[in-house]
């Protein structure tokens, strides 16, 4: 169920129980990351 290589970099996966895709924390889940934790920092935290 995973792409090739994903398995030897990555040890923490989640499986949806609605379409049993399996998901990891890759380089979409950083960006996104990124994205909401400067959306949810406090006004003064921006870029720190």
């Amino acid at each position: 169920m995973l792409p090739p290589r994903v398995r030897e970099h990555y040890e923490r996966f989640s499986v949806c129980d609605v379409c049993q895709r399996v998901f990891w924390e890759g380089s979409h889940w950083r960006r996104m990351r990124s994205v909401l934790d400067g959306l949810l920092a406090p006004a003064g935290d921006v870029g720190v």
